[in-house]
């Protein structure tokens, strides 16, 4: 496939898949392919897709903006019941600081998933705060996000390092394993976060993979 698009943009398709040799090739610069603007044109946005699922272009066209499509709640409640019976989702605030410790550690260690509420109402939004402020930066964790335009998207697996959560608009900042900048991720695009103790360094983790259902909790 070829695409003409600007060259900020080839360059930073090919750098995100510099460790996939001869994925993407760069030829010469068109005459008519606009160097600067803020506006990507669809091309280019397609050959970011191909690198890195997620783009904050693509939730910025949600209408309304803040709240989860269906696809996105019927992945959240396979998400939450995949978790268990267990009241893990208040140990912060009914347990004492050592099952608050045990919950932060099943959170980096990949055995609980902090999932989203599907309203601004819920305790989610705080308790992400509670999980991530003791949160190690080199540990690897895998976001799970509705990626794509509105009305062709799909779920995928970023992996990378939290940021800052802004509480108030229910947004993320997430770093991928690369190096690369922090992208924006909106609440209503998020279907979960957990650890991932099996990719502790960026050398064996991925940028992303297909996202993959968790097995459910059976209950005796």
């Amino acid at each position: 496939m070829v695409l003409s698009v600007p060259r900020y943009a080839a360059d930073q398709a090919i750098e995100h898949a510099r460790y996939q040799r001869d994925r993407i090739t760069s030829g010469r610069p068109a005459a008519d392919c606009p160097t600067t603007g803020s506006d990507l044109s669809p091309a280019a946005l397609d050959l970011l897709r191909t690198v890195y699922p997620y783009l904050a272009e693509d939730a910025a066209t949600d209408q309304p903006a803040t709240e989860p499509s269906a696809a996105a709640r019927a992945a959240r409640a396979v998400e939450r019941s995949a978790r268990g019976s267990e009241e893990q989702l208040h140990w912060s605030e009914k347990r004492r600081d050592d099952s608050l410790w045990q919950w932060r550690d099943a959170f980096r260690e990949g055995r609980w998933t902090w999932v989203p509420d599907d309203t601004d109402d819920g305790p989610a939004r705080q308790q992400l705060v509670t999980l991530l402020e003791k949160h190690y930066d080199w540990t690897v964790m895998r976001l799970h996000v509705e990626s794509g335009p509105a009305g062709a998207t799909r779920v995928h697996t970023l992996f990378g390092h939290p940021g800052d959560w802004n509480t108030r608009h229910g947004v993320l900042r997430f770093r991928p394993v690369d190096g690369h900048r922090a992208v924006t991720v909106t609440q209503h695009r998020i279907i979960g976060l957990i650890g991932d103790r099996y990719r502790r360094s960026s050398g064996r983790t991925p940028l992303w993979e297909e996202y993959q259902e968790p097995r459910l909790c059976r209950t005796r």
